[in-house]
């Protein structure tokens, strides 16, 4: 039997590796999703990594993001191909179907956290809520007011590709998905 390696790993700061398109109201059948992006000039291992919503977490599996590239974290990948046969990018599914707890269609927020417990990057849309069993925790890193949100087959982006920008007016809400 081989000895089984692990991916080396690559420190991040804050802001290297950004948020930049959030699905939590997809249509009937769809699958809630977000997109994160590497906003450096080198590759980055995410090892260990978790992604948080307002009453859960899930850890992600571990992979090397390029420079520049994106991954789509999707809660059913299989959903999530069907309702966008053309995507060929990096796909990740979340093994319990739900990102966090489920996002949440117009208040909640998503956290990313690396290995060591350091808070790469936040985006929170609706009102912050004390009833949100992760809030105390990152109360920080959320804006009042979040994002608006979308509504249903919308999401919400970045309104500058990749900026981290860490204001909810930074942010807008898409008429077309576009992972």
């Amino acid at each position: 039997t081989g000895t089984p390696t692990s991916l080396p790993v690559t420190t991040a700061k804050p802001g290297d590796i950004v948020f930049n398109e959030v699905m939590a109201q997809p249509v009937s059948g769809g699958s809630e999703w977000v997109e994160l992006l590497n906003r450096t000039g080198a590759e980055i291992t995410l090892q260990g990594w978790t992604v948080w919503d307002n009453l859960g977490h899930d850890p992600l599996s571990s992979f090397h993001l390029a420079s520049g590239g994106f991954v789509v974290v999707a809660a059913n990948s299989d959903a999530f191909r069907a309702a966008f046969p053309a995507f060929d990018g990096l796909l990740i599914g979340i093994a319990d179907g739900e990102i966090g707890n489920g996002l949440a269609n117009t208040a909640d927020m998503l956290v990313l956290v690396d290995g060591a417990g350091t808070v790469i990057d936040a985006v929170n849309w609706g009102p912050p809520s004390l009833t949100w069993a992760n809030y105390v925790t990152y109360s920080a890193t959320l804006w009042t007011p979040g994002v608006t949100a979308a509504g249903s087959g919308k999401t919400i982006g970045r309104n500058a590709l990749g900026s981290d920008s860490d204001r909810a007016t930074d942010w807008t809400a898409n008429q077309s998905a576009s992972p």
